[in-house]
């Protein structure tokens, strides 16, 4: 089945440090390459 490209949806990411899981969008992902930014701490 094929799926039409969408590189804006969120993505989940897992810390590898802790499990804990968390959905990211296109823009995280540029800023963490950018400058290390780490993931949203759930409050």
């Amino acid at each position: 089945m094929e799926r039409f490209i969408n590189f804006w949806r969120d993505r989940r990411m897992l810390c590898t440090g802790c499990g804990h899981c968390f959905v990211v969008d296109l823009d995280w992902i540029d800023r963490w390459e950018q400058s290390g930014e780490k993931y949203p701490v759930a409050a």
